[in-house]
């Protein structure tokens, strides 16, 4: 699996004679050089999981980079989002990926790192097409089970909505979808419809495991980004 090359990774983590917000259950002590334990739910291409096991996504490999740089190994926990925010506020897992944006209905149960990366939804089709923003009586595809189709429904009623399994048919049609995806189909963007702001999950009032994090994903977007770019499949 590919990794990012994070900015801190020269960075001692010894802070000198600077006062250090502490963890009341200690958890950036007991990670550096120990065991993180990190709860993972399938979500494409944030985490990818296979048989329970993570093999690949954009925060899979954050979460591996972060491990590496402060020597400790990684114990993942997959279930579903629910489950894991509550096995979280248990203190039963250090930390939750898989997709979560700054508007998760978590975010009143969970400490969010500020966003380390944003994406878009939008409107897609290829060069030089002649197609209606607005999409109106215009065939559109979009992916089955995503977000995206649901978007599509409410915003564009009077346009011939297609669900597709994939988007690798969309056969030089208009689509709905992340745009991300865009590079792969050959597509440009034509009308942005919604933007997201990513986060990762941590546990309440762990100060020192939250200030570490935000030091990590400081200023890696432009990397971040373009590693969704590569990642981020139709």
């Amino acid at each position: 699996m590919r990794r990012l090359i994070p900015l801190v990774a020269a960075v001692a983590v010894v802070l000198g004679g600077c006062q250090y917000p502490k963890d009341p259950d200690g958890t950036f002590n007991r990670v550096t050089g120990g065991t993180m334990r990190v709860g993972v739910t399938n979500a494409p291409p944030w985490a990818e999981l296979k048989d329970g096991k993570p093999v690949g996504g954009l925060e899979v490999e954050l979460v591996e980079d972060f491990a590496r740089v402060h020597g400790a190994k990684i114990q993942w926990v997959d279930g579903s989002e629910e489950e894991l925010m509550h096995a979280m506020k248990e203190g039963a897992i250090d930390m939750v990926i898989g997709g979560i944006t700054a508007k998760s209905r978590w975010k009143k149960e969970a400490a969010f790192t500020k966003p380390y990366l944003k994406s878009q939804t939008v409107i897609g089709a290829p060069p030089g097409s002649s197609v209606d923003p607005k999409l109106k009586m215009a065939r559109v595809n979009v992916e089955r089970g995503s977000e995206e189709a649901g978007l599509a429904e409410k915003k564009f009623k009077s346009a011939d909505i297609r669900v597709e399994e994939t988007l690798t048919g969309a056969n030089g049609e208009p689509v709905i979808a992340p745009a991300y995806v865009l590079d792969d189909l050959k597509y440009q963007q034509l009308k942005p419809l919604k933007k997201d702001k990513h986060v990762l999950a941590l546990p309440l009032g762990e100060n020192a495991w939250m200030v570490e994090w935000e030091r990590f994903i400081l200023g890696r977007e432009p990397e971040l980004g373009a590693r969704l770019m590569e990642v981020g499949k139709p």
